[in-house]
Parts: C-alpha cells; structure tokens; sequence
C-alpha cells in the first residue's frame, strides 16, 4: 500500500516536471530533491528493489549523459542528468535503463515528427524531461512484464 502511494507521488512529480520543463527547458532542482526523498521512503519501504541496485541505478544512466555532455555541449540539461539519477534510485538499475530507453525511442519520434514538419533541424532543442517522465513511468508500470518479454526472447 505505501509502495503505491510513493510511486503514486513520483508519477505526480513527473507530470509537474513534463509540464515545467516543456514550458521553460528547465527541471527545478525542488523536483528532483523530492524525487530523490521519495526514492529514499520507497527504498525503506520497497525490499524488492535492493540498496545495491538503487545505487547502480543512480549511476548507470546519469554518468553515460553527463559524459555525452561533456563531448556534446548541450546534449542534455542539468536538470535531466539529475532527474535520471534520482529516479534510479527511486526504481533500480533494470527499470532507469528501460525507462530511458523508452524516453529515447519516444523522443525519436517526436524528431522524425518535426523534420518531416520541417519545423527543426539538427541542433534544435527540446525538452527531453517529458520523454524521460513518460518513460520512466512506463518503466514503473509495465517494466517486470516489459522486462520478461524482452529477455523471453
């Protein structure tokens, strides 16, 4: 019941995060302190998830951006490395890296979407929180099943 109730929280944040970051490019650092306190409760409350794989999934998905940012000034905001992060602790190491793949397959679209509306080209930004919020509750919702099918073969 509590574990529902965290993750229930958590998808709540992601809509204010799509919403703020599609509006103004950017993902207040309040968010993602409450992601990372909400992940904090469900890792005292959630024992399916273990300490060991919250810590990987802090880091599996966050430093691979962080160091395309480096190489790629501009590839992704602050905001979205850090988002990544907090929810990898929030759901572990297997969920963050559905969810991410998801939020990149899911943004893809939305860019093929503007080419062929010629509204973009190759260096035009947009918001990548909402297709991480998108994704990342996919992962939430679907991501044993999604995990299982996947591995099935």
């Amino acid at each position: 019941m509590m574990t529902m109730l965290l993750k229930s929280i958590l998808i709540f944040i992601f809509v204010v995060i799509s919403i703020s970051d599609w509006r103004t490019h950017k993902i207040p650092d309040r968010w993602n302190a409450g992601i990372l306190l909400v992940a904090v409760l469900l890792a005292l409350v959630d024992p399916s998830v273990s300490w060991q794989e919250r810590i990987l999934g802090m880091f599996a998905v966050s430093v691979p951006m962080a160091c395309l940012l480096f190489f790629v000034p501009g590839s992704f905001g602050g905001g979205d490395i850090k988002f990544v992060a907090a929810v990898g602790v929030a759901i572990g190491v297997k969920l963050v890296v559905m969810g991410s793949a998801a939020a990149i397959l899911l943004a893809g679209i939305y860019c093929i979407r503007l080419l062929a509306e010629k509204r973009n080209g190759q260096k035009t930004a947009f918001a990548f929180g909402p297709f991480l919020c998108m994704g990342m509750t996919a992962a939430m919702v679907f991501g044993d099943a999604w995990a299982a099918w996947f591995l099935s073969g």
